[in-house]
């Protein structure tokens, strides 16, 4: 996935959502000061706010022991919540990697009664890893299709 993005890149550094992908990879391989780096440049690029980013930045945050800058995005992404939309999954994943997962649950719920199409992460984003055993977590695969 990385070599499509960075020919992306070569054409137009500014492309929209091209570093927001790449720092998701960085996410996904452990590589999380490449990841922040890479999210806050779409940040930049963005030049306002976007659920999407903010919540990973979030879940890079609390990877590299800096959990007060993932409740900081948290709170943040509350307020914006009641101004504008926020996919209910963006909350419920900073919620779980900070570790309150009734929250999560709350909110999951509520993207499935909303059909938030980033439900279908549910499987593969790393933000869940921590509930995969979780009966309401295994519920709610169930729910919406999945295996």
């Amino acid at each position: 996935a990385m070599e499509p993005l960075q020919k992306t890149l070569e054409f137009d550094a500014n492309f929209s959502y091209t570093h927001s992908l790449i720092g998701r990879i960085h996410l996904y391989k452990s590589n999380y000061e490449k990841a922040l780096s890479e999210l806050m440049k779409e940040r930049d690029i963005l030049g306002t706010w976007n659920p999407l980013v903010e919540a990973a930045i979030g879940i890079a945050y609390i990877r590299m022991d800096k959990r007060e800058k993932t409740q900081e995005l948290l709170d943040h992404l509350i307020v914006e919540s009641n101004k504008a939309y926020v996919p209910p999954t963006c909350l419920a994943s900073l919620y779980f990697v900070l570790g309150k997962n009734d929250q999560g649950f709350n909110l999951l719920n509520k993207a499935y009664e909303e059909n938030d199409s980033w439900m279908g992460y549910l499987k593969i984003d790393h933000a869940y890893d921590n509930i995969r055993s979780d009966p309401r977590y295994i519920d709610l695969l169930k729910k919406i299709g999945f295996k």
